[in-house]
């Protein structure tokens, strides 16, 4: 019968997939237990103030904020530039 080998791969492959899925959930889950080389935890959890949080907000708000306008500054640079270059090609070359 025709097309049994790749019905086979693909049932091999959903089951393959299915599997690696659960084991990367279980993983995950019980990624509070897992200890790095030498016995050490890999995640450290700090406790923050309300105060330090709000700190660090502003600061990454600020920052998100200088780097959106240094983005616009230069696209609008670019396309000035681009429009003199076309219209410059429009009037004066055709």
């Amino acid at each position: 019968m025709p097309g049994e080998g790749s019905m086979l791969h693909m049932i091999i492959t959903l089951r393959n997939n299915r599997n690696l899925r659960r084991s990367r959930r279980r993983r995950f889950l019980n990624r509070e237990n897992e200890t790095g080389p030498n016995n050490v935890r890999l995640f450290h959890r700090q406790d923050i103030s309300s105060d330090q949080l709000q700190m660090v907000k502003q600061e990454i708000r600020m920052r998100t904020k200088k780097e959106r306008r240094k983005t616009l500054t230069i696209t609008t640079i670019v396309f000035t530039i681009l429009g003199f270059f076309l219209i410059y090609l429009w009037f004066y070359i055709l």
